[in-house]
């Protein structure tokens, strides 16, 4: 339908920006969370440059697009149904993750932290390696707790180093 065209983009645009911001701040912190310190950074830097492939393909669409349709409605429709296959992928994936054991552990579910944890290395929940780095975690948040007592919602925006 003709009128409801820019209604329609609109609509898909702030979806897919919601979706495109979400993923962009949660996947690379689940990712981090969940890697082996040993190759953390190379496993998020490829994520990174998952992502800038990803705007390179939009980037090819829209070329190609530009070129071999001049007019109409699929113009716009194919490349925000085209965001819908990766979208796609990655709803389906997330039904078959696991938590991060670090969320876990940080919301007080040390056995299941260490389950989760022995599954992503693939090792025994008795492994003296697993034990150690959940320890290394467990260690971490406490010490990240005591950094924010008496932390408020006024010093996330107004503390120091944000606008002072």
């Amino acid at each position: 339908d003709k009128h409801n065209g820019l209604a329609l983009i609109y609509a898909g645009r702030v979806i897919s920006g919601f979706g495109i911001g979400g993923l962009s701040a949660v996947a690379p912190a689940f990712v981090s969370e969940c890697s082996p310190k040993e190759v953390r950074g190379r496993i998020t830097g490829l994520f990174q440059i998952m992502v800038a492939i990803g705007v390179m393909i939009s980037y090819f669409m829209n070329f190609g697009i530009g070129i071999h349709i001049k007019t109409g409605p699929n113009i716009w429709r194919i490349p925000f149904g085209f965001q819908l296959v990766p979208a796609g992928i990655l709803g389906f994936g997330l039904l078959t993750i696991k938590e991060s054991p670090r969320w876990l552990a940080s919301v007080g579910r040390r056995d299941e932290a260490l389950r989760n944890l022995a599954y992503l290395r693939r090792e025994s929940t008795e492994s003296v390696e697993v034990r150690d780095e959940l320890a290394e975690i467990e260690a971490q948040i406490e010490e990240e707790k005591k950094e924010r007592e008496g932390l408020g919602l006024k010093e996330a925006f107004f503390g120091k180093g944000n606008f002072i």
